[in-house]
């Protein structure tokens, strides 16, 4: 995938799915890779099912990233618990999953971002129950607009807009 596949694939899926990832009630919630009816983070959109299990919730995108490159990460705390995880875990195929990744890793920092787009959504949402979803789309707008100009990518925010807006809209394609 190229940068704008990636970019265009995060929008949309955002558009379609119209709330963050999350985990726990909307006052106390924590993004995750994968939440509440199987909703997908930024990152989180690019890990298959089949590679993807609860422990791995908690480090970056970067963290990943690194593993996959191979990096040491022994003084990432973090990390190394999920290690542990994966370790109980044998039947997730690391090599896979590892794959996956490389793949990915051109464009770890755009996918890096956009999670940060994802994540910031959260802000103000602790003083409320239950935001509205104009709540998502208007912070989502103005985020994804501000990544597409520091990538040099196309975004038509009215087109996000229009998609975040019909209850209709679906992305096709589902990892």
């Amino acid at each position: 995938m190229n940068a704008q596949q990636i970019f265009d694939k995060v929008a949309d899926h955002l558009a379609a799915q119209k709330r963050p990832s999350l985990t726990g009630p909307v006052k106390d919630a924590v993004c995750s890779y994968r939440g509440e009816s199987n909703s997908r983070c930024a990152f989180g959109i690019f890990i298959p099912d089949d590679l993807y299990f609860n422990g791995m919730e908690g480090p970056s995108s970067n963290l990943f990233f690194q593993w996959a490159l191979g990096d040491s990460l022994s003084q990432h705390s973090f990390w190394l618990e999920t290690q542990a995880r994966f370790d109980q875990r044998p039947e997730v195929n690391r090599i896979k999953l590892r794959a996956v990744l490389l793949d990915l890793v051109e464009h770890s920092e755009l996918i890096r971002e956009l999670q940060m787009v994802h994540d910031r959504s959260l802000k103000g949402l602790h003083e409320t129950n239950e935001p509205a979803q104009s709540h998502f789309r208007d912070i989502w707008e103005y985020e994804l607009a501000r990544v597409a100009r520091r990538y040099e990518l196309l975004f038509v925010p009215a087109e996000f807009v229009r998609k975040f807006d019909d209850p209709d809209f679906k992305i096709s394609e589902v990892l």
